[in-house]
């Protein structure tokens, strides 16, 4: 269970002013143990429980803390507390600048800030889309310290409401556990028109039911009230009658799909011609679920 005394390596490495090779060569010796956070897509992310280790102590020795710091920052480490900031000014001699990664910028009319700010967005959704939530927040994170640091003055106010509205969209995403369902913004939101349709093939377990081949056409929205947990929705996956097409995953139709409006805050969809529900998401997921179960729970949810 990873909980908030978790942090990832490279932010334990900072906070014990170690390079991170220092950390991972521990943890191959046996002598810090991390936690794993297991993502959908088979990756695993390390992370180091403060409450075990947040004494330890590594065998560095005279280490140039300065030269240090001004690693961390060139990779980008975002430094997130103003104390550790000033305490940085304060005994490393940085300026609050040095602290903070300014992109190299010519004078514009302002239109850069904004390309940013799109691509920015753009990459949380391609992330969360594929259920990579840990990179999604640094993206995200990212495009709050470029709304902070970087949109300022007058000149700039525009990209800086727009990027205000879009850290909101992501907000709201996820409090109503819809963060992978998030449209992409501006140009790379253009209908995909050179590609074909794909086709999905769900091969049926029991000899009395056909194969289905199935497309984004075919699958007839179902609209629900009660907003559902990762969790909650992994409990309806079944695969007892049909396979998905583990071979196929959605990707760009995914994306296609979820830019109609009717689509954007739906989980269940039935197959055409059939009685089969199923959840889009990397891949066509099929359930236990009927339609009168959504609307059974949707009544459930209201009590």
């Amino acid at each position: 269970m990873i909980t908030k005394s978790h942090v990832p390596i490279l932010e334990f490495a900072f906070l014990k002013m170690v390079y991170a090779t220092s950390v991972y060569s521990a943890i191959e010796k046996g002598k810090i143990k991390p936690d794993y956070l297991d993502l959908p897509n088979g990756e695993r992310l390390p992370f180091i429980d403060l409450r075990k280790y947040g004494n330890y102590k590594f065998r560095v020795h005279n280490p140039n803390k300065t030269a240090l710091i001004k690693w961390y920052i060139s990779v980008d480490y975002i430094i997130k507390t103003e104390k550790l900031k000033r305490k940085l000014m304060g005994r490393y001699g940085f300026s609050r600048q040095d602290l903070v990664k300014q992109p190299h910028q010519k004078k514009t009319k302002g239109h850069k800030s904004q390309v940013f700010t799109e691509w920015c967005y753009n990459r949380i959704v391609e992330h969360s889309r594929s259920y990579q939530y840990y990179e999604a927040d640094i993206f995200k994170e990212i495009l709050q310290k470029h709304l902070d640091c970087n949109l300022v003055g007058q000149r700039l106010k525009e990209q800086r409401t727009q990027a205000g509205i879009l850290l909101d969209r992501i907000s709201d995403a996820i409090a109503c556990c819809n963060y992978h369902k998030l449209t992409y913004f501006g140009e790379e939101n253009a209908p995909i028109k050179t590609k074909k349709m794909k086709t999905y093939f769900l091969k049926a377990i029991k000899k009395d039911l056909p194969d289905l081949k199935v497309t984004i056409k075919d699958l007839i929205p179902i609209p629900h009230i009660r907003i559902y947990s990762f969790v909650e929705l992994s409990k309806f996956l079944i695969h007892t009658n049909y396979t998905p097409d583990w071979k196929n995953p959605m990707e760009d139709e995914y994306d296609k799909f979820y830019r109609a409006k009717k689509n954007q805050n739906i989980n269940f969809f039935r197959v055409k011609g059939t009685d089969l529900i199923v959840m889009p998401g990397t891949f066509l997921y099929t359930t236990t679920l009927t339609e009168q179960d959504i609307k059974a729970l949707d009544n459930y949810n209201t009590l």
